[in-house]
Parts: structure tokens; sequence; C-alpha cells
């Protein structure tokens, strides 16, 4: 049996070894969802006022190893 510290051990290591992928979405309508991972992206009308920093180039959620960054860019 492994302990969790080898298994994330594993982990960390298939990531170096893994190129990461773009995922390429050309239009989505108002309403359409995807799923990259564990992120969800839902096309709304407009950014509520409120929502803080906007910005065309960001990353969506935190991964402690190069294959796990989520990110979007807007063109």
């Amino acid at each position: 049996m492994s302990t969790a510290t080898e298994i994330f051990q594993k982990i960390e290591d298939t990531a170096k070894t893994t190129s990461p992928t773009v995922r390429y979405v050309a239009e989505m309508n108002l309403g359409d969802v995807i799923r990259q991972g564990d992120i969800y992206i839902e096309r709304i009308k407009m950014i509520p006022e409120d929502a803080g920093k906007v910005t065309l180039n960001a990353q969506l959620a935190v991964g402690q190893t190069q294959g796990s960054r989520q990110a979007i860019n807007f063109h």
C-alpha cells in the first residue's frame, strides 16, 4: 500500500513528464457551459459591476504543477 506522500510524489513526477494541452473554444453562446478539469465556465451576458478586477488573460485556479494550471485568454 502506498502512503499519501508517495502518491503525491507520483503525481508530481508524472506532471513533470506530461506536456500541457491547450483547449481552444472558438465560440460560446450565452448560457453555454464548458468544463476543463475542475473548472466550469459559463458564458454570461455581462460582467457584474461588483465582480472585481477584470483581466483578459488569467489563471483561473492555482495548480501545484505545470499540468494542473487552468488559465483563460480572451481574444
